[in-house]
């Protein structure tokens, strides 16, 4: 059976207690995995996502999303749907990459698709208090992504 992607099987080389690095003096220990965020954040991304898809589909009123997210990422969301208006068939993720840069912040790489139509979208969503709030949002479609509406 192979091991999960982010488990490293290599025997630590340094950093624990009693163990010395092997290797001559001056060498590099061996390299540990580097592991994403563990559930918390893609728990926290699937959330945000699952209040978008709603709203994307008619199911949930794009202004409620309103307080869970900066006000120019909730005007990309508003733009994201409604340029979207008119196409059938249930939206869903088909692929989800989390990354937290620092504790209060989650970045994400989103592929969505509906009927026929697939499209990426990257987010940003920081906890500045006790709730995650998008800060950034933008979907990337094959005719380029929203531009904001400036009249």
């Amino acid at each position: 059976m192979d091991p999960h992607p982010d488990q490293d099987t290599r025997t630590p080389t340094a950093g624990r207690a009693g163990t010395r690095p092997s290797g001559p003096a001056g060498t590099r220990p061996g390299r540990t995995a580097v592991r994403g965020p563990d559930g918390w954040a893609t728990r926290a991304a699937g959330a945000f996502l699952r209040l978008y898809l709603e709203a994307l589909t008619g199911h949930r009123p794009a202004q409620a999303l309103r307080a869970v997210c900066s006000p120019d990422a909730h005007r990309q969301l508003v733009l994201d749907i409604d340029q979207q208006r008119g196409t059938a068939g249930t939206a869903r993720v088909s692929s989800l990459r989390v990354s937290s840069p620092a504790p209060s912040v989650i970045e994400a790489v989103v592929m969505l698709h509906r009927s026929s139509r697939i499209w990426a979208m990257t987010l940003r969503l920081e906890r500045p208090a006790d709730t995650w709030l998008c800060t950034h949002l933008q979907s990337l479609r094959p005719g380029g992504p929203a531009k904001p509406d400036t009249h």
